[in-house]
């Protein structure tokens, strides 16, 4: 009988410290999981700093570089669709002034002929 008592003593202890050690696993995980969203978070606000730490091995730094490459493709696609506003913009700017600027040379000289015709002529001046 004491040799079933120690045997289950060493295996309820074995299963303690196997529960021990994967919650200390786990809460690291977690830890390392909430430095990156985080990190994640801090990214959007500012763009300027690097992304996520993902040079390790494993499946959770597997995810980390995956979420560094859709940042960057994510940038990559703002800058093209900032560029493209910003040509948009200059193209409706350059269309704009040059349908203006026929417009006001029409109108320009008609309203200094109308203003010349409305004034009486000096008289005497012969």
């Amino acid at each position: 009988m004491n040799l079933l008592a120690a045997l289950l003593f060493c295996l309820l202890c074995g299963m303690a410290a196997a529960l021990g050690i994967t919650c200390r696993r786990l809460r690291q995980q977690e830890r390392k999981m909430e430095g990156a969203a985080a990190r994640i978070r801090e990214y959007l606000l500012d763009r300027r700093k690097g992304g996520i730490e993902c040079s390790e091995e494993g499946v959770m730094y597997h995810l980390f570089h995956e979420v560094n490459s859709l940042v960057s493709i994510a940038d990559a696609h703002a800058g093209s669709e900032r560029q493209a506003k910003e040509f948009l913009r200059d193209k409706i700017s350059d269309i704009s002034h040059q349908l203006k600027t026929p417009i006001a040379a029409r109108t320009f000289p008609t309203g200094f002929s109308s203003r010349r015709q409305r004034t009486p002529p000096l008289s005497g001046s012969s």
